[in-house]
């Protein structure tokens, strides 16, 4: 790594009646001293060499070949978020460097998403929740370096059920209440399946009953545009009919008994 320091050995040396000394191809990437103690000054390569100058048979020299790691670098973490559960995304981890260190992903929460290997993310959690997706460098030049994405994963619709007053004179109003709601990132709105009996306003729930004759219909909560899908429930109303009476008929006159 840039900074450090080791011995170099020149092997089977005989120096005879020669000198030897040390040298480096690239002074700029390592250099090394009389006694062959290498030090690395950046990244790249260079020939650390002994040399046997001036000795019977000429000169000799023997190389090895230094590479210098550049320091583990990670910039920034990036893929799709908010997901639906069952999705999946690929996450890019980007200005990485290994400076020698080996990369992998992982997920803080691997109950909410896991990541593979390559860095495809799958949301995992039904219900939703968050979790961090981790790029992490060990191993590497200046120690372990790290960089994460937040990753929210938006529950699945849910409607259990809806509820309200039943039956309604006609005319009445009742407000009526959707349980169990999920939104994730859809939206609900309420409607009848038969306005004529009665109607419903979409954003409140407030349920009219307008058919002075009486009749039924549905008034139905439904969640669309989010995840898992279009999720709805209903209840059904009854309006009763107006009392009626028109005339009254039968015998007259009556004798006495």
């Amino acid at each position: 790594c840039i900074g450090a320091s080791a011995a170099y050995t020149a092997n089977g040396v005989v120096l005879g009646g020669g000198t030897g000394a040390w040298s480096s191809s690239s002074t700029a990437v390592a250099t090394v001293a009389a006694n062959g103690t290498v030090t690395a000054v950046a990244a790249g390569s260079t020939n650390i060499i002994y040399t046997i100058t001036g000795g019977c048979g000429g000169t000799k020299s023997a190389l090895k070949a230094l590479t210098v790691n550049p320091n583990a670098v990670i910039g920034t973490v990036s893929g799709t978020t908010p997901l639906c559960p069952g999705a999946t995304a690929t996450y890019t981890a980007s200005g990485v460097v290994l400076g020698g260190g080996t990369g992998a992903w992982s997920s803080s929460s691997t109950g909410i998403a896991t990541v593979a290997a390559n860095g495809t993310v799958t949301a995992v959690a039904t219900g939703g929740g968050t979790t961090n997706i981790i790029y992490t460098i060990t191993g590497g030049c200046t120690g372990t370096k790290s960089a994460q994405q937040t990753l929210n994963v938006t529950p699945n619709n849910a409607v259990t059920s809806v509820s309200g007053t039943s039956p309604l004179c006609p005319g009445v109003t009742a407000t009526y209440t959707a349980n169990g709601v999920v939104l994730g990132t859809g939206s609900g709105a309420w409607s009848s399946s038969n306005t004529a009996t009665a109607t419903v306003v979409s954003s409140t729930g407030v349920v009219t009953a307008v058919a002075t004759g009486g009749g039924t219909t549905d008034i139905i909560y439904t969640i669309t545009g989010g995840c898992g899908g279009t999720k709805s429930a209903l209840q059904t109303l009854t309006v009763t009919p107006n009392a009626v009476v028109t005339s009254v008929t039968g015998t007259s006159p009556l004798c006495i008994g």
